[in-house]
This record gives structure tokens, C-alpha cells and sequence, in this order.
């Protein structure tokens, strides 16, 4: 059973603040046991770690290659995070269907810079999801925007022209080259008589 030890060796390693944010996005709910989980796949040369609650989920593509799997976060603090494989067994959904392709002409985007959405008091971050909801009118967990947008310098902001579709976040324009990314789903809010 493989143990994966990332440490911060300095400010600008990336694999460390990449796997400690996709982890924010494990489920708490203990029924849902694969969902509590840190997947990994292999592409080529690099990793791809991916988390998700149902709600929303993360994925970071990371320049070294970890042995492929699903893992368990046994420690994550400031210094160093280890994981554990799993003892489920249970398969990991198929995260590739949750991430919208957005064609352009039927998208809303905006674009935003770290100093946009940094937490003061909640203030701006609520200013974005203000704005965020102009886009169509959606409502999202505030809670998932602050956490998703937690890591980005500046990321683009893209949903469907539809109510209830998915808002995606990402570091880069194009979907085909993202390091990171952030599949939020819209909250259902009951409808007034």
C-alpha cells in the first residue's frame, strides 16, 4: 500500500499548496467513503489530483508523477501533507463529466485578479459572488468560492448562459491547459408563492 509524503520545501513548490487545496474538496460525509479521498491519475509525465464532495470539486495537474490511486489524507498542515491509499474499494466517479466545455457562444465569463476576492472580512469575497450571480442569476455556496478561489493569482470565471449549470473556475482561458480548476454547482434556491 503506497504512502505519498509532500512536503513544502519552498514558497513557489507547487505540488504542495496544489494537493493541500484539491483536499478541501473531500466530502466529510462518512457514507460516502470514496468521496473522503484524494484521486490520482497519471498522464505522460505529470499527475492530475483530484477531490470531490458531489458539491464541487477540485483538480490540480502536478509536474511530478505520484503513484496512480486514491488516497486518504492521514496529516495536512502548514509544513507537510501524507497520504495513504485507501482501503475502499469503491471506484472513483468519472471526474471528466462533471467539467463543463463551455463553447464560447453560450458562456458567461469574467475574469479576476487575487486582489479582487481576498478575504477582508468577507466583504469582497461576497462582492464576488454578488457579481458571480449576475451572470445568470445562479446562487452558489460562498463557503466553495472562497475555498476555490483561495489559490489563484488571477483565474477566469466561466458558466453556461443556463441557471442551474455548474460555474467553472480555472487558472488559464483555454480548457485545454489549466493547472488548475474548480467545478462549483449551483444551490437550489426554493422558488417564493
Amino acid at each position: 500500500m503506497n504512502t505519498i509524503e509532500i512536503k513544502k520545501i519552498t514558497e513557489n513548490f507547487l505540488p504542495f499548496p496544489s494537493v493541500r487545496w484539491v483536499a478541501k474538496a473531500c466530502s466529510r460525509d462518512k457514507a460516502r467513503w470514496i468521496l473522503r479521498t484524494i484521486h490520482i491519475e497519471n498522464y505522460k509525465d505529470q499527475s492530475v489530483a483530484v477531490a470531490t464532495d458531489g458539491k464541487r470539486l477540485h483538480a490540480a495537474r502536478l509536474d511530478i508523477q505520484y503513484p496512480a490511486g486514491n488516497y486518504d489524507v492521514i496529516s495536512n498542515n502548514e509544513k507537510a501533507m501524507f497520504l495513504k491509499e485507501t482501503d475502499c474499494t469503491d471506484t472513483f466517479p468519472n471526474y471528466c463529466q462533471v467539467i463543463p466545455s463551455y463553447q464560447k457562444k453560450e458562456m458567461k465569463k469574467m475574469f479576476f485578479r487575487k486582489e479582487h476576492y481576498v478575504m477582508m472580512e468577507g466583504v469582497r469575497t461576497f462582492k464576488i459572488a454578488v457579481e458571480i450571480h449576475k451572470l445568470n442569476g445562479a446562487f452558489f455556496n460562498i463557503d466553495y468560492l472562497v475555498d476555490a478561489m483561495d489559490i489563484f493569482g488571477a483565474c477566469f470565471v466561466k458558466q453556461h448562459a443556463e441557471q442551474l449549470a455548474p460555474l467553472l473556475i480555472q487558472d488559464t482561458d483555454s480548457p485545454k491547459t489549466w493547472t488548475r480548476l474548480a467545478v462549483i454547482m449551483p444551490v437550489r434556491v426554493p422558488k417564493e408563492d
